[in-house]
């Protein structure tokens, strides 16, 4: 650093999040209120606040902005009319006052960018405004007693419905940008984006708009839209907002009523409980409450971002990997599994398209994970034994390359039957309050066929695991697509469910442990005979051998045969 720089530096605010919340507080007291409701709102008691421009909800949007180590993207989803243009201006207006304060590479360039030029006006005209507000040049010497902004002496360029250009008298440009011309989202480098209407993007505009803030430290996203369409990812970009993820993304759900000064009693105003009783179930929650309704056709809908994906899963040096696969031909997917105190946890996977088992074998052993596989307990899809155009059949090779043998059902399973048991799988204990299944967020694949996220396949139609759905709305079954995540998971939770915690112990006279689940009984004479589950809560029957019991004790019972026992709709507990 020059000294030049160290100079600026000693000069500069500390760029901490409490001094971004003290900044963007200061803006709004400074901001004058446009409030048609004033005696309305000093009688719902919303005067506590210090300022009457924003709300409580976008407040707690404001604060999560304090640190862009933690967040440096936003997509707040926001219900009709939740004053999503004018507050996502006033986010624009004091986070340029806030770098100009902070950095001592001072801000250049802000981006407005709309689904088209029309939805990036209201942005723009409100932060022009804002912008001409008598005495936010001297906010500056409010903070750190010198005064260094002059947003007052702007000029404005207006090209009708074309783009416009505000510029300040400290030379930094808001510009408004099409997503429809995509090319232009790639031409510059701007220190902060506005993302408005950003339902309506195209998937490639929010690539692109990642992509140009990824280049800049201090550079952020803020996009805001209503659940309407989701042609570019939006819905699933929310979801993964809502829980752990590693790509400094957050998102809140804004109501209509975050709005007081069309609603200043808040929920309760009688407006909102007139659209309450008016809306189906589905449309008040998106158009009014700003949350995504269940997804129509989606057939994993209730994995909760917040509940089931945790950033802090690592994997237990104590307890084995197995590897649950389906080794599709447009996908092959490998999930690294553990079972730790009876909750299934999936912390990585191979998600690769249109590839072989050798170059998916090389990747796993790649992985952390790899130093702690066991030799049984693996999972496959059954048709991973059959051979595929010519070549040996993808089992065979894992066998060869790698030592590793698989268990497979003894045929396949059904659509139905493993989104049944995948959702059995996706409520949260009521004893100990955790879920029975977690994911870490590079689980990527397997979460967007769950609606989180963006499928690592997108460009080559890879998404949502989706139900058959003709145009009448009646469901005429599962597609047999975006599902290979899905699909290992299915096999893995069918065979492995029981117990569902691995008990690695040796008993007298066996081989190593094959007792990971209820349903792999313990064979005294060290065999490994595949056991046919009878009742994954009762007991696991071998012919002519011994009953294992869900509590693990194992029973003698001379004489009895697998037909026997399978005769019997409802077999005693011995």
């Amino acid at each position: 650093m020059t000294t030049t720089q160290q100079n600026q530096q000693s000069t500069l605010v500390a760029r901490t999040p409490e001094n971004w919340k003290k900044t963007w507080r200061l803006v709004m007291k400074q901001i004058p209120a446009t409030c048609l409701h004033s005696q309305e709102l000093l009688d719902a008691g919303f005067a506590q606040c210090e300022y009457q421009q924003v709300s409580p909800e976008w407040e707690s949007v404001f604060d999560d902005f304090a640190d862009l180590k933690l967040c440096n993207k936003f997509i707040a989803a926001g219900g009709e009319g939740a004053a999503k243009s004018h507050d996502a201006a006033l986010f624009a207006v004091a986070r340029y006052m806030f770098d100009m304060i902070t950095l001592v590479r001072k801000p250049k360039l802000y981006w407005i960018i709309g689904a088209d030029y029309e939805d990036a006006f209201k942005e723009f005209n409100y932060i022009d405004e804002f912008l001409g507000t008598e005495g936010l040049d001297k906010l500056a010497t409010r903070i750190n007693g010198k005064g260094q902004i002059t947003p007052e002496g702007r000029t404005v360029v207006r090209n009708g419905r074309d783009q416009c250009t505000l510029t300040t008298n400290d030379g930094v440009e808001f510009k408004t940008i099409s997503a429809k011309d995509e090319t232009k989202i790639a031409r510059e480098e701007p220190d902060g984006i506005i993302g408005a209407e950003a339902s309506r993007w195209s998937a490639e505009a929010f690539r692109r708009s990642i992509g140009r803030i990824a280049r800049l430290e201090n550079s952020w996203l803020f996009a805001s839209g209503s659940f309407e369409s989701d042609d570019g990812g939006f819905h699933a970009r929310f979801a993964t907002g809502q829980g752990d993820n590693l790509q400094r993304l957050k998102s809140k759900s804004i109501p209509s009523f975050a709005n007081r000064h069309i609603y200043p009693l808040g929920e309760a105003d009688h407006r909102i409980q007139e659209l309450k009783s008016d809306y189906s179930y589905d449309r008040y929650q998106e158009r009014v409450l700003g949350m995504p309704a269940p997804p129509k056709g989606q057939v994993i809908s209730r994995l909760d971002a917040a509940v089931h994906i945790r950033s802090d899963l690592t994997y237990e040096p104590r307890e084995p990997v197995y590897l649950w696969i389906d080794p599709g031909t447009l996908v092959y997917c490998v999930l690294f599994v553990q079972i730790i105190n009876n909750q299934v946890r999936v912390i990585d996977e191979i998600y690769a398209p249109q590839a072989e088992s050798d170059e998916v074998i090389n990747e796993a052993r790649r992985r952390l994970g790899w130093k702690y596989i066991t030799m049984d307990g693996h999972v496959a899809d059954h048709a991973g034994q059959q051979r595929h155009m010519g070549a040996p059949p993808h089992l065979n090779t894992w066998r060869e390359q790698t030592g590793i043998t698989f268990q497979t059902l003894g045929k396949g399973m059904a659509p139905t039957d493993k989104a049944e048991i995948i959702l059995s799988f996706m409520n949260v204990d009521r004893y100990t309050a955790k879920p029975s299944i977690v994911f870490h967020p590079d689980c990527r694949g397997i979460l967007a066929e769950m609606g989180v996220g963006i499928s690592p396949t997108a460009d080559q139609g890879g998404g949502r695991w989706m139900r058959d759905v003709g145009e009448n709305g009646a469901v005429r079954g599962i597609k047999r697509e975006n599902d290979h995540g899905c699909s290992a998971l299915a096999y893995g939770l069918s065979i492995h469910r029981g117990s569902l915690r691995p008990d690695r112990r040796r008993l007298p006279g066996t081989k190593a442990a094959t007792s990971y689940s209820a349903g792999f009984a313990r064979v005294s004479d060290g065999s490994d005979v595949t056991p046919r589950v009878i009742s994954p809560l009762d007991y696991t029957a071998f012919p002519d051998k011994e009953i294992t019991r869900s509590d693990g004790t194992v029973i003698k019972v001379p004489g009895k045969t697998m037909r026997d026992i399978e005769a019997r709709r409802k077999p005693r507990a011995y």
